[in-house]
């Protein structure tokens, strides 16, 4: 029987078939296969009448046996299609089985989600990024009384993160060979005009056999293993490369060098200004990190001050907190340290702004 149907059979006419086995007589056992068929076809529909089953397998099983028993001919009419699981078959509709199968959609199994696939990928990779914390209370100190004007909750992540000295030098590194120039390109013999023709021939002459007069052994010729222009840098994942930035903050909180000010902004654009207050502060080399733009006055007050350097926050790096032995930060500046090195972005919110003030900042103070 299983040879007469030809390409496939599903699951509940497999059932009737054992139970065929009793109907069938000895001497139907050898008629043709069609006529087989032809009975198969029959007793499975009494068969699936009867057995309760899912609507969907009933629904599809019915339609299969139904279009099978309605064509004669056996094969033609119907194709059967397999799919990979090898347990789910559904027939697709010809022109002899379109009485048989009226409505292909309800055919089509209920589309299920697959356990583990992710409905929003960005959502769930913003979920990951994110750094769990607590957070404390730290005063705000006013940058031209020096009197408390309030506090404000730092994250432990960012401010009390455990000091990891490998990931900081690592970091450092990463920087410095990320900022090296690349080496000066040298002429080899391929680069160097001229000496395309031999200059004597190989024998007879008395003299050395040479093939160039461009060679590294002449005078005028290339260079030979001369260095290339190549790239320093090396690859530090981003979630190490804020990890340092959060253990060299860290840092300077532990050490008691570290101070959280109101605003970075003075009235007037003088120098003495800015040094009056490095003096009455009684700051060493200093760096203050800003919000997102420094304030155009203290930029250009504390630019000819010797070992007081100032970042926007998105500048922010290892090696220039490590420089300096005191960090000072403005309020605005702790808000976006902590949107950035704990990712706590919201899906509305963009950081566009962030990126080009980044870009501006790393490429006034040299970096890329």
């Amino acid at each position: 029987v299983a040879a007469g149907m030809g390409e496939g059979i599903c699951c509940a006419a497999m059932v009737a078939l054992a139970r065929l086995a009793s109907v069938i007589t000895p001497q139907a056992r050898g008629a043709a296969p069609r006529t087989l068929l032809s009975a198969v076809g029959a007793h499975s529909q009494a068969f699936l009448a009867r057995a309760p089953a899912p609507a969907h397998a009933a629904a599809s099983a019915r339609a299969q046996l139904q279009a099978g028993a309605g064509v004669a001919a056996g094969r033609a009419g119907v194709a059967w299609t397999t799919l990979r699981d090898g347990v789910h078959r559904r027939p697709f509709a010809t022109a002899a089985a379109a009485p048989f199968v009226a409505d292909a959609a309800a055919l089509q199994p209920p589309v299920v989600p697959l356990p583990g696939i992710v409905a929003n990928l960005a959502e769930e990779m913003r979920r990951r990024q994110k750094v769990a914390t607590t957070y404390f209370k730290q005063p705000v100190l006013s940058f031209t009384t020096m009197e408390p004007v309030g506090e404000m909750d730092l994250a432990t992540a960012v401010f009390k993160q455990e000091v990891r000295t490998d990931i900081m030098h690592r970091v450092v590194l990463w920087q410095r060979a990320k900022r090296r120039m690349p080496s000066q390109q040298v002429k080899t013999r391929m680069m160097v005009s001229g000496g395309g023709k031999k200059p004597w021939g190989q024998k007879g002459s008395g003299r050395a056999r040479h093939g160039s007069i461009r060679s590294p052994i002449w005078k005028g010729g290339g260079k030979a293993h001369g260095p290339v222009a190549r790239s320093f840098a090396f690859k530090v994942n981003k979630k190490v490369r804020r990890l340092g930035l959060r253990c060299a903050i860290s840092a300077r909180f532990r050490e008691g060098m570290f101070t959280v000010i109101d605003s970075e902004a003075i009235g007037e654009n003088k120098t003495k200004v800015a040094a009056a207050l490095k003096k009455q502060w009684g700051w060493p080399d200093t760096l203050v990190i800003t919000g997102a733009e420094v304030e155009a006055n203290f930029k250009r007050a504390a630019a000819n001050i010797h070992s007081f350097d100032i970042l926007p926050a998105p500048g922010a790096n290892v090696e220039m907190i490590l420089k300096r032995k005191k960090l000072v930060v403005t309020k605005e500046a702790v808000e976006l340290l902590h949107k950035h090195l704990l990712r706590h972005y919201t899906p509305e919110e963009s950081n566009t702004r962030l990126v080009f003030a980044a870009l501006s900042a790393k490429k006034a103070h040299g970096f890329q």
